[in-house]
């Protein structure tokens, strides 16, 4: 994947309309309102993929989903919801991410 390709600032745009903030980027992974979600890059630079925390409650889960597939079309993405992750602090300052695909 190019990481020129990938429109950062437009996503910040996105979610900062939709009321929440970038919290953290690292490679092809934007974390998002202290690790609600994780907007995911593809191949594609208009397309993204949605992870939510397993630890939310469904209820912000739908709240954070409507948003977004609200917000999406109007800065030109294709947004899908994979599903959730777990985050698992390893030595140091080190993360593990658990995807489940929904």
């Amino acid at each position: 994947m190019d990481v020129q390709n990938r429109p950062l600032g437009t996503v910040m745009q996105m979610v900062e309309e939709m009321g929440s903030e970038v919290t953290y980027a690292y490679d092809d992974l934007v974390f998002i309102n202290h690790n609600a979600f994780i907007v995911q890059f593809t191949d594609h630079p208009t397309h993204l993929n949605i992870y939510f925390n397993n630890a939310y409650k469904p209820d912000k889960i739908k709240i954070l989903s409507e948003a977004l597939l609200k917000q999406g079309p109007l800065h030109a993405f294709e947004i899908t919801m994979k599903g959730t992750y777990e985050l698992e602090q390893k030595d140091g300052e080190n993360l593990d991410i658990k995807f489940f695909d929904h």
